[in-house]
C-alpha cells in the first residue's frame, strides 16, 4: 500500500484479519522481544528488500553509509573502471546486493562462514536480481585459498567486545558470530587486514564500519599493515567516527612501455618516466593544474621554469623562434640525446611553464620508451624526480618509496639512463653559451 492510499484509508475500519495479523505482531515484539523486521520477516536496505531471520545481523541504517562511501571512493581511484570487489562477512548480503544493484561495474563476491546466512544471502540476491558469488569460509581463507583477486574489499565484521553489553532483544534474535569480535572488538580487524595482501591487487580500496570508540585502534591497524596507504576514517550521520577507509595505491596507475598512456589519461595528471640521463616527472605543456602539482611535489620555486622535452624537432618549433642554421646543425647532431637547449619563446606558451621568462628549454631524449610516451603525450614540461636541491632518483622503486601517490602514473621500467644530467645551452640569442656542462661535450 502507497502513502496516499494509507492516508485516504485512515477512517475506515481495519478488517479483523488484519487487526489480529497487527495483534499477534505487538504480543511477539512485547512478551517475546522480537525485532520488528523479524516479525514482519524483512526489512529495507538502500531502497532493497532483504530478508532477514536469526540467522543474519539486521542491516542498519549507519551500514548504508557504508555503501555510499565504497561507490564514492571507487568513482575517485578507479573512475568507471570494472572491478573485483569482495564482500566479507556478508550475512543477509546486504552489503554485496546494494553494490551490485548500484554499480554494474563491480564484480562481486561475497563471503560467510555460516551456511545459514548463506543461505539467507543467496535467496536475498536472487529476489533483487543480484549477480553476486557466495563463498562459505572464516574471512579471507577461502579466497586465499581459491587465489582470487580483488580491487576492492569491504567489510562490516562484527565488533561487540565480547563482554559488552547488548541489549536483550539484540543479543536473543541476532547470531552472537554475528556480533561479537573478541576481546577489545579488534579480532576480525587485525585478521583481515593482516592477510589482506594475499588477496588484494597492488591498487586496492578496503572499506570497513566499526565501532565509533575504534577510531585510534583502526588507525593504528591500518598504518601497521599498510604503512603507505592513505588511510581515513569518516564519521557517519551522526557525527560518530563509523567508517575506516585505506586506499593503497602508492602508483595510482602502473604503466609498461607507456602503452596505456594518453593525453586524455594525463590530462589534469603527473608522469613519472625514465629519460636516457635521469628519470622524470612530467605534464602536458598546457596542463596549468598538474604542472602545478609538480611545483608543490618538488617543493620547488616558482621562479624556476621547467624543461619541456618533446618526441621530435616538429612540436618544438611552433614555441620558439627559429633559431640560425647554425643552431639547427647542433640540433641536427646531438638530438636525440642529451643536450638541453634554451630558445628564444614564442608568446604561445604559459609563463606558469617558464616561470614569465622569455626563453625556454627543450631536448629530445635518446630512448625509445621515453620517445613512445612523448609521441603519444605530446610536449612534457619535466623536471628531474626529487625535492628541489636533493640528489635525483633514478629508480621507480625510489620514486614510489619517496612519494607514493602523489604521483599519477609510474612508468615501471628501469632503462640504462647515464645518471648524468643533460648539458644545457643557452641560443635564445642566436650565440652559444654553455650553461651547464653534463655528458654531451659541446665544442
Amino acid at each position: 500500500m502507497d502513502g496516499a492510499t494509507f492516508f485516504a484509508k485512515l477512517n475506515e475500519e481495519i478488517p479483523d484479519d488484519l487487526k489480529n495479523v497487527y495483534d499477534h505482531a505487538i504480543y511477539l515484539y512485547l512478551n517475546h522481544h522480537l525485532p520488528v523486521q523479524h516479525i514482519i520477516g524483512y526489512t529495507y536496505f538502500y531502497g532493497y528488500k532483504i530478508k532477514v531471520n536469526d540467522k543474519v545481523l539486521i542491516p542498519r541504517p549507519e551500514t548504508e553509509e557504508l555503501v555510499s562511501y565504497v561507490m564514492q571512493t571507487y568513482d575517485d581511484v578507479f573512475n568507471g573502471k570494472h572491478v573485483d570487489l569482495v564482500d566479507v562477512g556478508t550475512g543477509s548480503g546486504a552489503i554485496a546486493i546494494a553494490l551490485a544493484k548500484e554499480e554494474p561495474k563491480f564484480k562481486i563476491v561475497a563471503t560467510d562462514i555460516s551456511e545459514d546466512a548463506l543461505l539467507v544471502a543467496k535467496e536475498n540476491a536472487l529476489q533483487n536480481n543480484a549477480k553476486i558469488e557466495f563463498i562459505k569460509g572464516n574471512m579471507l581463507e577461502p579466497l586465499i585459498e581459491k587465489n582470487l583477486k580483488f580491487d576492492i574489499l569491504v567489510s562490516n565484521p562484527p565488533y561487540i567486545p565480547d563482554d559488552e553489553y547488548v541489549d536483550d532483544i539484540v543479543k536473543n534474535n541476532e547470531p552472537n558470530i554475528a556480533l561479537f569480535g573478541g576481546s577489545d572488538g579488534m579480532y576480525f580487524y587485525n585478521e583481515i587486514l593482516s592477510k589482506a595482501n594475499k588477496i588484494l591487487r597492488d591498487k586496492n580500496i578496503i572499506l570497513f564500519e566499526h565501532s565509533y570508540s575504534k577510531k585510534k585502534e583502526m588507525l593504528a591497524l591500518a598504518k601497521k599493515y599498510f604503512p603507505k596507504g592513505k588511510v581515513e576514517v569518516i564519521q557517519d550521520l551522526n557525527g560518530k567516527d563509523r567508517f575506516t577507509i585505506i586506499v593503497n595505491h602508492a602508483i595510482v596507475e602502473v604503466i609498461n612501455k607507456g602503452k596505456q598512456i594518453s593525453k586524455e589519461k594525463l590530462r589534469g595528471k603527473v608522469i613519472a618516466y625514465p629519460t636516457d640521463t635521469v628519470f622524470g616527472i612530467g605534464a602536458m605543456i598546457d596542463d596549468l593544474e598538474a604542472i602545478n602539482k609538480i611545483y608543490k611535489l618538488k617543493k620547488r620555486s616558482s621562479d624556476k621554469p621547467l624543461a619541456i622535452l618533446a618526441s621530435k624537432v616538429e612540436d618544438i618549433l611552433p614555441y620558439i623562434e627559429m633559431p640560425s642554421e647554425d643552431i639547427f646543425n647542433i640540433m641536427k647532431k646531438y638530438w636525440p640525446g642529451a643536450l638541453t637547449i634554451i630558445f628564444k619563446k614564442k608568446h604561445s606558451i604559459s609563463s606558469q611553464v617558464v616561470s614569465k621568462i622569455d626563453t625556454i628549454a627543450f631536448r629530445i631524449p635518446n630512448n625509445a620508451i621515453t620517445l613512445n610516451i612523448l609521441e603519444k603525450t605530446g610536449p612534457l614540461a619535466t623536471t628531474s624526480v626529487n625535492i628541489s636541491g636533493d640528489n635525483p632518483i633514478n629508480t621507480y622503486q625510489e620514486i614510489d618509496k619517496l612519494f607514493g601517490d602523489k604521483i599519477d602514473y609510474l612508468l615501471v621500467k628501469n632503462v640504462n639512463s647515464s645518471n648524468i644530467s643533460s648539458t644545457i645551452i643557452d641560443v635564445s640569442d642566436n650565440h652559444l653559451k654553455i650553461v651547464r656542462q653534463g655528458e654531451i661535450k659541446i665544442l
